[in-house]
């Protein structure tokens, strides 16, 4: 098998891991930092056909190694053979993506002269690379990071994200296979202070400092079905969310996610608890608008301009008598405190939101 050391970056990992907001708090010492700790090496290769191919080149007579950077820098090598394989390919099937031409078995076809022996040639390991790689390479890959020349922008702009959402089992999967890889790329060197971190793009461009490549991470517990276990395809212990839909509306599935518990608790499905949130929640809601819509139709209402007749011509014996629109200061006490209580609202459930609570948040709703 092939590892990445990544127990050499243990340490800036930990500094990675203290800058970031986790949701519950818990798991960033806990089930996350406490995994950290007890690193060991990444296994990075899998004996498989799909997936991204190991890099790595071996010369058939002494066993020394490459590691190629890009598919450009492949085909520079002295006394490349083997594309005709993919050309062929292309030729009987046009419709073949090119992104095929790096993957098996066309890549595996491709071999080069070995510096390290006369007459000898360079030929690619079996192995493909663990798929949570790729997952956690995203937010560089998806821009083509750094063999595209206009990457490095979009990763100044996109990078790192405000925050990422994922069950709790990818403490050990992509939210570490992220981690992992940013530090690597971004992460101190040997010799550096933990928490700074190499530039990655032009000279003008700031440093990466920590936390990335995530600022937040918000973990959710697990869905169980309604005899408590984990939901799974296999056993067959969920309804179908078309079902919900029809019978209940999205919004109030929806609602049941958002407003019953903190997401980082496990929820137990209960159609119940969704049908329940309708005339608690959704159902008052509309109503509320709906009597307001009617009324404010009936009558004409514009907030900034007061009342209009059946035309819609406003009726200058009531703007006469001060009748239209009038500041809060001038308004009657109810008045005054319905509108209190809606920017209360407004901040605490912005308050909430900007600190990912959407259980708080929802409650002050």
């Amino acid at each position: 098998s092939w590892f990445i050391r990544t127990t050499a970056f243990r340490d800036a990992m930990l500094a990675n891991n203290r800058r970031i907001g986790w949701l519950p708090e818990n798991i960033r010492d806990g089930r996350f930092g406490n995994f950290l700790e007890s690193n060991v090496d990444w296994a990075l290769s899998r004996e498989r056909f799909w997936g991204t191919p190991l890099p790595i080149w071996v010369c058939e007579r002494t066993g020394n190694m490459e590691a190629v950077g890009s598919y450009a820098e492949l085909l520079a090598k002295p006394g490349v053979q083997g594309t005709e394989v993919w050309d062929h390919a292309k030729k009987a099937a046009p419709d073949l993506s090119e992104h095929l031409k790096v993957h098996k078995p066309y890549i595996d076809a491709v071999t080069y002269d070995s510096p390290f022996a006369a007459g000898a040639r360079m030929r690619r390991v079996p192995e493909v690379i663990d798929c949570w790689f790729d997952s956690g390479a995203m937010p560089f890959a998806q821009w083509g990071f750094p063999h595209r020349p206009e990457s490095a922008t979009k990763v100044a702009e996109n990078f790192p994200a405000d925050f990422i959402s994922e069950a709790i089992d990818q403490t050990r999967g992509w939210f570490y296979s992220l981690l992992a890889i940013s530090t690597l790329l971004f992460g101190p060197r040997e010799g550096e202070q933990a928490g700074s971190a190499e530039e990655f793009c032009e000279e003008s461009t700031p440093k990466i400092e920590y936390p990335h490549p995530f600022r937040n991470c918000v973990v959710l517990g697990l869905m169980l079905g309604e005899d408590g276990q984990k939901m799974s395809k296999s056993k067959r212990n969920y309804r179908e969310p078309q079902e919900i839909f029809d019978r209940y509306g999205a919004d109030a599935l929806r609602w049941y996610f958002f407003a019953n518990q903190a997401p980082w608790t496990s929820i137990r499905y209960n159609e119940q608890a969704i049908r329940e949130s309708v005339p608690e929640f959704l159902l008052r809601l509309w109503n509320v608008y709906s009597f307001f819509v009617i009324y404010a139709n009936i009558d004409g209402w514009d907030p900034a301009k007061g009342w209009t007749d059946a035309v819609g011509d406003l009726k200058p014996t009531i703007l006469a008598r001060g009748e239209g629109y009038r500041p809060p200061r001038e308004r009657a006490e109810l008045d005054r405190w319905i509108l209190s209580e809606l920017h209360h609202t407004a901040a605490r459930v912005r308050q909430a939101m900007d600190a990912y609570d959407n259980l708080s948040a929802a409650q002050t709703i």
